[in-house]
């Protein structure tokens, strides 16, 4: 149960459902609802007072599992009243109506010569009010990686392209079409005891000039050293 107290009170939930036909194959189904009330930053850009977010999602997926691999293909559907979203002004907006449809992939596995992994989202997200395509929603998005261990690093590459998408022009404010994108990237990890790691990771080694939002910096070859620890 959610009570927001400018936007409302709503009851959401959530149904899941598997059913494992043999050791190695699983189907599953799930229906949820969502209530999501505008964030801080939402009500900053606003262009007319908002409203809070509603949605209904359902999904109906595969698994199958054997040794290492494991390999999912899941159909999806969400609809979505009073959609929060920016439009191509930047300013944030209700969608009265808006769905997605689409098919999410993914695999992972041990090759033996080391270990790859692929995820792809085939999706149609549409603003039902004006039959147009969302902003911002590119309708293809592919990752794909492949690691190996290097002298007690756990090293790898990874490769995301992000189709055409519809976005907004800075200086007209008109819908246009915004360029595919395809970003290249190497990341390393290292065990410095049982509780503390060290992790690199470098983006964009091809400098891309492509940005991820029309009017936006294109982002720059970046490396980002982080250091990861617990306690128990």
């Amino acid at each position: 149960h959610d009570d927001a107290s400018d936007y409302g009170k709503a009851n959401t939930g959530l149904l899941s459902l598997g059913w494992r036909l043999d050791h190695e194959w699983k189907l599953v189904a799930q229906a949820s609802t969502a209530f999501s009330a505008p964030s801080f930053s939402n009500i900053a850009y606003e262009a007319r007072p908002l409203k809070a977010e509603h949605s209904r999602d359902f999904e109906l997926g595969v698994h199958w599992n054997r040794g290492s691999w494991l390999a999912r293909a899941t159909l999806f559907s969400q609809r979505q009243h009073d959609l929060i979203a920016f439009d191509a002004a930047f300013a944030t907006v209700n969608i009265a109506r808006a769905s997605n449809r689409g098919l999410e992939l993914s695999v992972d596995g041990d090759t033996g010569y080391g270990k790859v992994g692929l995820d792809a989202t085939f999706q149609d997200a549409r603003n039902d009010d004006a039959h147009v395509a969302l902003l911002r929603r590119a309708r293809t998005v592919v990752a794909a990686n492949y690691r190996v261990p290097v002298l007690g690093w756990e090293t790898g590459v990874w490769l995301q392209y992000t189709g055409p998408r519809a976005d907004g022009d800075p200086i007209t404010f008109a819908t246009v079409q915004a360029r595919a994108r395809t970003v290249l990237g190497l990341t390393a990890s290292h065990a410095l005891s049982p509780n503390w790691s060290i992790g690199v990771k470098a983006s964009n080694l091809t400098g891309k000039n492509d940005p991820e939002v029309l009017g936006y910096t294109p982002p720059q070859p970046t490396v980002l050293v982080s250091l990861h620890g617990q306690w128990q």
